[in-house]
């Protein structure tokens, strides 16, 4: 009797161990036959991360066919040329960089393989300066350690046009070359004087300055906005409502910039309309990923600066969007 219990319980493990085997090769053979999509996002400190994050969460949840993982990246300029020569199927741009990648021009000297697939959120330019440092407008950065937006992104490109409006050189100031985390550190220690944060407000970088120091976010000019949004048409003028961040008690105007997803033509028609329908059809917890989303509509969302991936355009055909 022994002999058969101690057969049977043998026999039960090469059973489970069997089963266990099946299970890991099917798994496998699933992830496998997946698509292992890149995203493009930004820095950890801004919102295209966690919002790429959080979309790519919802996509490798409700999205069959597809695994998509959100890489940390310079932002907009290098999403675009990683997008358009091919290197990552999608990311975020800010319409600047994809304008210019799908005409080649202004920063790309040649055309770009860019499609959009959807508009996402507006960002606005945020110049943060100390309290203690004096500085009351953007005019007042001649002579100062100033991070100009961080490298290789719509922000710089951003920053620069504006320091350019106010009559400011580039020789005029001492630029630093830092991320958006990095420049809201170096403001607080003291080793810069200001920083040029594009993106959605509140941010949190932003939110950690004002949250050790005395801080506030400097207005653009009325003036200078109308000559900015007219020079370059896809600028928009913003304001940054009372109550954003901490201590700011009135608006403060500014320019703002749309947030594109885009794509590039190696991504198929029927991978980009999955994508696209997933995001659209849980909008409901796409608005909960980051506060910027709030309100967010396919209405808006197919207001792109360049044409749509024809997946994408096919998702909201059918939607009666777009003709």
């Amino acid at each position: 009797m022994s002999c058969w219990v101690a057969r049977s319980k043998t026999l039960v493990r090469l059973t489970l161990v069997v089963l266990s085997l099946v299970l890991v090769f099917s798994l496998t053979t699933v992830a496998a036959s997946k698509k292992r999509l890149s995203f493009g996002t930004g820095g950890t400190a801004g919102v295209w991360f966690p919002l790429g994050a959080g979309m790519a969460d919802i996509l490798n949840r409700k999205c069959e066919g597809v695994i998509v993982t959100a890489e940390v990246t310079s932002g907009s300029v290098e999403n675009t040329r990683l997008v358009g020569e091919g290197t990552i199927p999608m990311g975020f741009a800010n319409d600047d960089a994809a304008y210019f990648a799908y005409h080649g021009t202004g920063i790309f000297n040649k055309k770009l393989d860019v499609y959009s697939m959807f508009r996402v959120y507006p960002s606005c330019m945020q110049v943060v300066v100390l309290e203690s440092s004096g500085i009351k407008s953007i005019k007042d950065l001649k002579g100062k350690r100033v991070c100009v937006g961080s490298p290789a992104s719509s922000a710089e490109l951003m920053g620069w046009n504006i320091l350019d409006a106010y009559g400011i050189k580039k020789s005029d100031i001492r630029p630093a070359v830092l991320s958006f985390a990095e420049s809201a550190d170096a403001l607080k220690d003291g080793n810069i004087d200001a920083t040029f944060i594009m993106t959605g407000a509140p941010n949190s970088a932003v939110m950690d300055i004002m949250a050790s120091k005395q801080a506030k976010v400097l207005p653009i000019d009325q003036n200078i906005i109308e000559k900015l949004t007219k020079d370059y048409g896809y600028y928009s003028s913003w304001v940054i409502p009372a109550g954003t961040y901490k201590g700011q008690d009135a608006p403060v105007a500014t320019i703002g910039l749309m947030t594109t997803l885009i794509a590039n033509s190696k991504l198929d028609e029927e991978t980009a309309y999955n994508i696209t329908k997933t995001i659209f059809e849980n909008l409901d917890e796409v608005r909960k990923i980051h506060s910027v989303m709030a309100g967010y509509t396919a209405e808006e969302a197919v207001k792109v600066p360049i044409p749509m991936h024809p997946g994408a355009k096919r998702y909201f055909k059918e939607k009666g969007l777009v003709k």
